[in-house]
């Protein structure tokens, strides 16, 4: 059993079984004395040396950027589905105001009964 290290994506992994994770792809044995406390995030590959090595603070900085980045996108898809529904609501309601206006009879909406309309005006 030993302690590797991919050298493509810097995937470290303890007491593993040695031939399922052959070299030079993984380092075996290697020395992780220059990342102890430092984020996976911000290592590098140090290929001199054969052992991941931490970022500057540039780099490190980079990648917080980037990631703060990708976060604040994922919550920018949240507001526009968030948007979808709510412009489907209102369609839904506004059609059913309608149909009240203009004396069409209804059956009693129910929960799953608003949830398929609700899909309807969606689109899924």
């Amino acid at each position: 059993m030993v302690d590797v290290i991919r050298v493509i994506d810097l995937r470290y992994l303890s007491s593993v079984n040695t031939p399922d994770y052959p070299e030079p792809a993984w380092k075996h044995h290697p020395d992780m004395s220059a990342v102890a406390g430092v984020a996976n995030r911000y290592w590098i590959w140090d290929a001199v040396a054969e052992r991941p090595i931490p970022m500057d603070q540039a780099a490190q900085d980079a990648v917080d950027a980037a990631i703060l980045e990708s976060e604040l996108d994922n919550e920018i898809l949240k507001v526009d589905d968030i948007t979808d529904i709510i412009r489907a609501m209102s369609q839904l309601i506004v059609s059913e105001l309608n149909d009240i206006k203009d004396g069409v009879a209804r059956p009693t909406w129910t929960l799953a009964t608003f949830r398929t309309a609700l899909r309807d005006y969606l689109g899924t």
